[in-house]
């Protein structure tokens, strides 16, 4: 991922974000399955006034998982990264965020 796609992404998703009123408080996790490493969510959200709700579940995978799963599926990790912005992953990184390609 260039620095430019990351910055053509951003600006891209300000300019279809700039008419939604998102308040981070307004995601509510309705129950957390630690067995199954899934959290249902819901994000509430308004768009000219009109609130919409999204449920969802949010499936986590710890690293050694998701780098198994992507060799298991044909893929080679690249890079991993703790954000969009390649900073490093590390405990407490915000995002797990991975660079691979089919082997």
């Amino acid at each position: 991922m260039t620095d430019t796609y990351v910055r053509e992404l951003r600006a891209t998703l300000k300019r279809l974000m700039d008419d939604v009123d998102l308040d981070p408080r307004q995601r509510d996790f309705l129950e957390l399955r630690w067995l199954d490493q899934v959290s249902e969510s819901e994000l509430i959200y308004y768009v000219d006034g009109k609130r919409y709700v999204q449920a969802f579940e949010m499936r986590w995978f710890l690293n050694a998982e998701l780098q198994h799963l992507l060799a298991r599926a044909g893929f080679r990790v690249r890079h991993m990264y703790g954000d969009f912005a390649r900073g490093p992953l590390v405990d407490g990184a915000p995002e797990q965020v991975v660079v691979a390609e089919t082997v």
